[in-house]
């Protein structure tokens, strides 16, 4: 029963998760037995590593990529018997002449600590294995293809094994030419010996066993050269190749993208995850999640416009008592959805709903206006005051004198308290005569009647007035006689006496 090899482990790690958009992430498989027997690393898949020859990697991933790591290594259960030489010249079959005492003729090896001790032109090297142990020391023979070294070891079928030397040159000159044979067949390409002396550098092959239960390995020089072609060989190795595989995933998250649209009316701001907006446009919201990644919120701000316009109104006066309000610049983002007009004083003529009304009355008046954007309806108000000028100016008509029958005529003096700067007189009477100054303050007038003046302020079309009766004196005089005595021949003359009494007007 062969032992079980192959108890060491290989350990990538935990799983990692990176963020959106990815990024690097050093690798590491752990290998629990000796790295230096390591004979090959394969990663699955090599995309995005910085090398994949070595256990520690850099991997630049942008998506989700599961790496699997394979390592080709030999066991700790070495097959091969007496592979240090430590038990001397046993164990294995040569074609050589094994000779302890003299390496000077071509053909023959010795087990040796010291080469130079059988043989005084190699150099003194040590061994592989502890630099003071045995080797086995070899004068090469020019004779091609003959077998070192062999040895017959029993193996399990259909597996994979590593056969491994290691090698050294005892003279600079022609150094060997070395190739592994198992059972008659030859494993991989012919290796030299290193061409400094006392270097030792391992070579090895794989070989798999196929049907084979036994398996004869032996190392077999190629170099026919005489001169030179003088070599070591110590720690001849042969194991079953251990192949160990772990995985690794690494989940680059999705980008969270949320897209939000909202609506708001001019003057209003929306909050979204903690950030304010008021302004119409493109906004980006970082926020993390719990793994620590960041996720994106898209906000597209659509602001609605509206305003509310009252056209400037007309002052209401004596020439206007009516007037047009007119509401219709109003302006929204979608037009205007609703018109409303009240008031407070005055009187609204037409329909309120319509963009324009007709009013009387002074007053405040105001407009209220809507329009909608997306699921939204936003508002806006404006007032204004109707500019009322109904003052009628104060006029005033001056007492007059009484006509007499000596003075029929007599001017009538009004005047403004105060005058308007603009104006228009008229003097009317039902019953007098008027003679001139009819549109002046001054009028001249024949007659006793009632005479009215009016005065219009023509800014604002309004009419002050005043009337004043005009009374006439033309009572005659009463005149009484005393008598008159008689005439006679005698007295031709007489005085004549009267009595003269004014009457009251009227």
């Amino acid at each position: 029963m062969l032992a079980q090899p192959c108890q060491e482990t290989l350990d990538l790690g935990d799983d990692v998760i990176l963020c959106h958009p990815g990024g690097d992430v050093q690798l590491n498989a752990s290998y629990s037995g000796d790295p230096s027997k390591i004979i090959d690393i394969e990663w699955d898949p090599i995309t995005g590593l910085s090398d994949p020859s070595i256990l520690d990697p850099i991997a630049s991933v942008s998506s989700t990529t599961t790496y699997t790591v394979t390592i080709k290594t030999f066991s700790g259960n070495n097959l091969v018997n007496n592979g240090d030489f430590e038990g001397g010249n046993t164990s294995f079959t040569s074609d050589y002449i094994y000779n302890p005492v003299s390496l000077v003729s071509e053909g023959v090896y010795a087990i040796t600590n010291n080469p130079n001790i059988q043989h005084p032109g190699f150099q003194p090297c040590g061994d592989h294995t502890s630099g003071s142990g045995q080797m086995m020391a070899v004068n090469g023979a020019g004779t091609p293809g003959q077998n070192v070294w062999c040895q017959t070891i029993p193996v399990l079928p259909n597996t994979s094994y590593v056969f491994s030397a290691w090698v050294t040159t005892l003279v600079a000159a022609s150094p060997a030419i070395l190739q592994f044979y198992a059972n008659g067949a030859p494993i991989g390409a012919a290796f030299n010996a290193p061409s400094n002396t006392c270097d030792w550098i391992q070579f090895y092959n794989i070989w798999d066993s196929g049907g084979s239960s036994s398996v004869t390995i032996c190392i077999v020089n190629q170099n026919t050269v005489l001169g030179g072609n003088d070599f070591a060989l110590d720690d001849i190795f042969l194991s079953e190749v251990c192949e160990i595989s772990d995985t690794i995933t690494i989940t680059v998250l999705d980008e969270i993208t949320e897209q939000q649209d909202v609506e708001i009316c001019f003057g209003e701001s929306v909050n979204v995850a903690g950030q304010s907006f008021n302004n119409e446009g493109d906004y980006e919201v970082v926020l993390q999640s719990f793994q620590g990644c960041d996720s994106t919120i898209m906000v597209h701000v659509d602001v609605a416009v509206i305003e509310a316009f009252i056209e400037d109104p007309l002052t209401l006066n004596c020439y206007l008592d009516e007037t047009e309000l007119d509401g219709s610049l109003s302006n929204g983002t979608n037009g205007i959805d609703f018109y409303k007009w009240t008031t407070s004083g005055g009187n609204i003529l037409t329909d309120p709903g319509q963009p324009s009304v007709s009013i009387s009355g002074g007053g405040s008046y105001q407009l209220l206006v809507s329009t909608s954007l997306g699921g939204i309806i936003c508002y806006d108000s404006i007032s204004v005051a109707i500019p009322l000028d109904t003052v009628s100016p104060v006029v005033s008509i001056a007492d007059p004198p009484f006509l007499s029958c000596q003075d029929s005529t007599l001017q009538l003096v009004a005047q403004g308290l105060p005058l308007p700067s603009g104006y228009d007189v008229a003097w009317t009477t039902p019953d007098g005569t008027i003679l001139s100054g009819q549109d002046s303050l001054t009028s001249l007038i024949l007659g006793p009647g009632i005479y009215i003046v009016t005065l219009t302020d023509l800014d604002n079309g309004c009419i002050g007035l005043d009337t004043t009766v005009v009374l006439a004196d033309t009572s005659k005089p009463v005149i009484n006689p005393f008598p008159v005595p008689g005439l006679t021949c005698v007295q031709t003359t007489a005085q004549i006496r009267c009595q003269f009494r004014l009457q009251p007007p009227g």
